[in-house]
């Protein structure tokens, strides 16, 4: 089974990839970029956990050097979350290398501190402004993403033939559509299932078109 799934995804790339080279996009950097992303951080998602505890216990709680036993807490916490939050965007971006997705992850999701688990990047503050504009409104458009991603990307196989007939390339539209639909499929389902933990704070794949797969609906 993972051999022909394996097989499925380099098929359908090399297909891809024949379909829009006439319009010279790059098609296979971002793909690239986002496996290689992905395998890191699958095989090193573990290693947030130490590092959030001694950040928690360096930096303190909420930057207090002079409170260590909250920052460790915490550190904890975050270790736990950060862990399960890498992992598993990794193996989302691994499996999933060849899918298109969102442009960005603004306000979408609770963002890890940087693009690998040994960078010190940026601490996000979860309780800044408070808890649940910092946390649960992210979480919450996460899964709202998610589900219209997972409900409606199938919106996306008459907007991409409507847009090939257009260009004149019904064929190109049709496999567009096909894969931003099956895109759609997997970017609800990555969304939905790590909701409640951090993900990457910006998307290294190929990008869809629209934010939602209606919009292109309607325009000129």
């Amino acid at each position: 089974m993972k051999k022909k799934a394996l097989l499925f995804s380099v098929l359908f790339v090399l297909i891809c990839t024949q379909a829009f080279c006439e319009e010279k996009t790059d098609f296979l950097g971002p793909m690239t970029a986002k496996m290689k992303r992905g395998v890191i951080n699958t095989f090193t998602g573990w290693a947030e956990f130490p590092i959030q505890i001694w950040k928690g216990y360096d930096e303190g709680f909420r930057g207090n050097r002079k409170d260590k036993f909250r920052g460790i807490l915490f550190g904890i916490v975050d270790g736990v979350s950060h862990s399960v939050g890498r992992t598993a965007s990794g193996l989302s971006d691994m499996l999933g290398y060849w899918a298109a997705e969102p442009e960005s992850d603004a306000g979408v999701g609770v963002s890890l501190d940087g693009e690998y688990a040994w960078e010190k990047g940026e601490p996000y503050d979860g309780f800044d402004p408070d808890f649940t504009q910092a946390v649960i409104r992210p979480s919450v458009n996460k899964l709202f993403r998610g589900s219209g991603n997972l409900i409606f990307g199938f919106m996306e196989l008459p907007n991409q033939i409507t847009k090939g007939i257009k260009d004149k390339a019904p064929d190109r539209g049709v496999l567009k559509g096909l894969w931003f639909w099956a895109s759609r499929e997997v970017s609800g389902i990555s969304d939905l299932l790590s909701a409640p933990f951090p993900n990457p704070h910006d998307n290294v794949g190929f990008k869809f078109d629209e934010e939602w797969p209606w919009e292109a609906f309607g325009e000129e």
